[in-house]
């Protein structure tokens, strides 16, 4: 079963922010192979070129995979580019979460989706989005360093 991380916790919060943080024994920079062996087979699969979303269910969680690659790639080449954990603990709140991970370090990191009525903090490889009641709704781990890459295009 795939779980959000304990966003609380002082070394996943350290590891998140450098990137370096291990998701069930799968980092970023693994391929679709390795993560598919790690996690076994996603339940839904889905191509957004040049993309490759996987979507892991496990009620009551659900962790969507992105993967970015060449166009020339077969699927089991590409790259873990983000995890998106789009149901997270009911508890969780933005006020812990600036607690933990401090305030958003400028106004570049925070953002607010009114169509939506969702609020954005980014803290470097991971971003939180709130509800207007202040209570997390999705937490998205990205891998920064694939976006330098010169074959990268961000679609999403």
């Amino acid at each position: 079963m795939v779980n959000c991380p304990d966003v609380l916790n002082k070394k996943v919060i350290k590891q998140m922010k450098k990137g370096t943080y291990a998701i069930n024994g799968v980092h970023f920079g693994d391929t679709y192979e390795t993560l598919k062996m790690a996690w076994g087979t996603p339940t839904q699969k889905n191509v957004i070129a040049p993309s490759k979303v996987d979507c892991y269910h496990e009620y009551p969680h659900q962790v969507l995979c992105v993967f970015k690659g060449k166009a020339k790639w077969k699927r089991r080449k590409f790259k873990l580019y983000a995890i998106d954990f789009n149901e997270v603990p009911n508890d969780l709140t933005e006020c812990q979460v600036v607690k933990k991970w401090g305030k958003p370090k400028n106004e570049h990191n925070m953002s607010v989706d009114e169509a939506f009525g969702v609020k954005r903090y980014c803290y470097k490889n991971t971003v939180f989005n709130f509800d207007e009641d202040g209570h997390c709704i999705g937490i998205s781990y990205i891998n920064r360093k694939l976006e330098k890459k010169k074959w990268f295009i961000d679609d999403l």
